[in-house]
C-alpha cells in the first residue's frame, strides 16, 4: 500500500469592492518544481513534524484551539504532538505565508492581526522556507500565534489509488475583507493573483487539477461573501466530502469520476491504472448517474475541462448550489 501524506491547502477568498462576486488567490507553481510544475494552485503542502510539535499548545491560546476536523477517523493522539484539527491548519498558515506572503497571525496580548515590515516578511519567509520550524520561532519572536479558528474545514480530495505519489489534502476556507498584496517567493511559485472563481474557471490555458477546478466551481455559485460565510459555517460544523476520484484515460482526453456516479465503484475496485479504449462521449452515454470531471484534448494542447452533474445523489454535490442535475454543467 503506498503512503498517503497528509496536506493542507488555503483557499483566501476576499471581499470584491467593485463587484458582487469574491476574489479567490490562487498561485502559479513554479516550472522547476519536481511536483506538478506550472499547475495552479491555492497555497498549501505537506504537514512537517513542526507543525504538530508540542510546543504549539503554549502558543496557540486554548481558548484559540475550539476547531474541529471531522471528517478524520478519531485516533489516539501521539505523545508530544497536538491535535491535527490544530496542526492541518498551522500547515495551512504558514504555507500561505511562506508561499505568498499572507500572514493570518494575530498578536498574543491584543489579540490583533499582526503586520510585518517588507524587509522583515521576506527574511522570515526566506527561513521558514528553509525549515518549517522557523515558524515557532517566528511565532515567539513576534509574541503571536497562527489564526487557527478563522480557519473553516471546506472539502477533503485523496490522490487516485493508481497514482505514484498521494495525498490526503485537507482545503480549508477563511474570508477576508479586502484584498491583501500577495508576492511569490519565486522559489516554489511563479506568480500569485486574485481572480474571481469564474476567471479562474474560464481560464482555458490554466493548468488546474480536478479538485480546484470542482472547488472554483462551487465558489463560483455564491454572489455574496456573508452567504459563503454561511455555508462554510455549516460545511466545517457538520462535515464535509471526502473524494478520492478514479481517473481514466480515454482515446481522446481523460474522466474524472468521482463518488456517486454509477461507474464509481467498478471502476474503484479494479484499483489500477484505468485506461478504455473508447471516446469520452460513450463512458457519458451508457452513464445514468454521472458525478465526474471530463478533460477533453484541444488541437492547441490545451484541455476543455467539463463538470458532469446528473441524477446523482444530493448528498454527493450538495455543495454546488443552484446546478441543473437534469443537464451537464459545461465550463
Amino acid at each position: 500500500m503506498k503512503k498517503v501524506h497528509l496536506s493542507s491547502s488555503l483557499i483566501l477568498v476576499a471581499r470584491n469592492a467593485s463587484q458582487h462576486c469574491p476574489k479567490i488567490l490562487a498561485l502559479k507553481r513554479s516550472s522547476q518544481m519536481k511536483n506538478f510544475p506550472k499547475a495552479l494552485v491555492f497555497p498549501g503542502g505537506h504537514v512537517d513534524d513542526a507543525d504538530e510539535h508540542i510546543d504549539w499548545l503554549s502558543i496557540v491560546p486554548s481558548s484559540e484551539r475550539d476547531v474541529n476536523l471531522n471528517i478524520l477517523r478519531s485516533e489516539p493522539l501521539p505523545p508530544g504532538r497536538v491535535p491535527k484539527a490544530v496542526s492541518l491548519r498551522i500547515t495551512a498558515i504558514r504555507e500561505a505565508f511562506e508561499e505568498c506572503g499572507i500572514l493570518l497571525c494575530k498578536k498574543t496580548e491584543s489579540n490583533d492581526s499582526l503586520s510585518l515590515s517588507s524587509a522583515d516578511e521576506k527574511v522570515w519567509r526566506k527561513k521558514i522556507h528553509n525549515s518549517a520550524s522557523e515558524f515557532l520561532n517566528f511565532c515567539r519572536h513576534h509574541q503571536c500565534f497562527p489564526d487557527v479558528k478563522a480557519l473553516f474545514l471546506f472539502s477533503n480530495w485523496i490522490t487516485p489509488v493508481n497514482y505514484p505519489k498521494r495525498y490526503n489534502t485537507m482545503f480549508f476556507l477563511t474570508t477576508i475583507d479586502r484584498e491583501i498584496d500577495a508576492v511569490a517567493d519565486e522559489i516554489e511559485t511563479d506568480c500569485v493573483e486574485w481572480r474571481s472563481a469564474k476567471d479562474w474557471v474560464d481560464d482555458i490555458g490554466a493548468f488546474l487539477f480536478p479538485p480546484q477546478i470542482y472547488e472554483l466551481i462551487k465558489l463560483e455559485k455564491f454572489r455574496e461573501l456573508n452567504d459563503l460565510k454561511k455555508f462554510v459555517h455549516d460545511v466545517d460544523s457538520n462535515g464535509c466530502q471526502q473524494f478520492i476520484p478514479v481517473m481514466v484515460k480515454t482515446t481522446d482526453g481523460k474522466i474524472s469520476i468521482l463518488p456517486g456516479d454509477d461507474r464509481y465503484e467498478e471502476l474503484f475496485d479494479e484499483n489500477a491504472l484505468n485506461e478504455k479504449e473508447v471516446k469520452c462521449d460513450t463512458l457519458n452515454f451508457r452513464s445514468h448517474v454521472m458525478h465526474r470531471i471530463e478533460f477533453r484534448k484541444l488541437p492547441n494542447s490545451t484541455y476543455e475541462r467539463s463538470v458532469l452533474i446528473r441524477n446523482v445523489d444530493p448528498a454527493y454535490y450538495r455543495s454546488i448550489k443552484n446546478i441543473d442535475t437534469s443537464t451537464a454543467c459545461k465550463l
